[in-house]
């Protein structure tokens, strides 16, 4: 078992991103699902144990954190109550440290380096979901808002490539502060960000997700909201609100 060992993280990375890759909307198939591929052959080769499966088993970890699918793990991990992203995201950082867990015991290859494997690997996990949170921050701004401001809020469709904005008005006076308040929804099969330079307000939400926005703002519109990802401002995905 011992020998097998460093095969688990990419063997478990692979499975939790076919998973993902399959649940739905998000990651594009043959990305998804060519990376989990490569995985699989990193996993076969990571019981030898030599120098040279040390970047490999890297693979997995630095496709992550540079692909898009950094945003929407950390998008997962700010949203605990949404539990089986939050869960799933876990278990991708957990995959995560053992990747490095097993990297560092190639480099390493000392007794002392493989006892401390679970140790590494669990310094590993955190370590990757703190950076994750702390480089690209997706926070949860409606998380104060009440089941029944929820139920009231106005809803913002997030689509291919446009807005569909709800009659009622997003910027509304509440107690003499302005706030913007709005259940965001993207049906689509790719992600979009609700943004408002002027406000300083860049919400992104996934493929096949939905978020809440409850933020003040200084005053009131009109604002003009943009979605910031590849071309999709070029495609016609700007408006105004007000």
């Amino acid at each position: 078992m011992l020998r097998w060992w460093p095969a688990v993280g990419p063997a478990l990375l692979a499975a939790l991103l076919s998973a993902r890759t399959l649940l739905g909307e998000g990651l594009a198939p043959a990305i998804g699902l060519s990376v989990a591929g490569v995985l699989v052959g990193v996993a076969i080769v990571a019981p030898r144990r030599e120098w040279w499966t040390a970047p490999l088993l890297l693979i997995g970890p630095i496709s992550l954190i540079a692909s898009p699918a950094g945003t929407e793990l950390s998008f997962n991990l700010s949203r605990p109550g949404d539990a089986g992203w939050f869960w799933l995201t876990v278990a991708i950082a957990a995959s995560v440290g053992l990747c490095l867990a097993a990297a560092l015991a190639v480099v390493v290859d000392h007794p002392a380096a493989r006892r401390g494997a679970s140790v590494v690997a669990l310094v590993g996990a955190v370590g990757f979901a703190l950076a994750l949170t702390a480089v690209d921050p997706q926070p949860d701004l409606g998380r104060d808002l009440t089941s029944a401001e929820r139920a009231a809020a106005p809803t913002v469709q997030l689509v291919n490539f446009a807005y569909g904005l709800p009659e009622s008005a997003l910027v509304v006076d509440v107690d003499g502060t302005a706030r913007l308040t709005a259940h965001m929804v993207n049906d689509s099969d790719l992600p979009h960000t609700f943004t408002i330079d002027e406000l300083g307000l860049d919400v992104y939400v996934p493929a096949g997700r939905a978020t809440y926005v409850d933020v003040a703002v200084e005053r009131s519109g009109p604002f003009e909201v943009l979605c910031t990802i590849g071309d999709h401002r070029s495609l016609g995905m700007v408006t105004t609100v007000g």
